[in-house]
């Protein structure tokens, strides 16, 4: 799954599950998302839509908004912060 998919799906599952969803890179260069918290998460999204991203998920956010490549999936107004862990 791509940075951009995992976004979504996060987004989505906080949503629909009301939890805060989480996004990890695997060695394999691929992005997984899930509900549980473990070291490492590289974005965050809460139910109420705002997200946010470490050190590693703001350059990937950086390099795929560079790329003309993302747009927040809560859209242009969304809630959404992006900053340094």
């Amino acid at each position: 799954m791509t940075f951009n998919e995992a976004v979504v799906n996060a987004v989505r599952i906080s949503k629909a599950q009301f939890e805060i969803a989480y996004i990890y890179e695997k060695e394999d260069g691929t992005f997984q998302v899930g509900t549980k918290y473990e070291e490492g998460w590289i974005f965050r999204a809460y139910p109420g839509g705002r997200t946010d991203a470490s050190m590693r998920g703001a350059q990937l956010i950086q390099q795929s908004t560079a790329a003309g490549r993302y747009e927040h999936p809560a859209g242009p107004n969304s809630k959404g912060t992006y900053y340094a862990k």
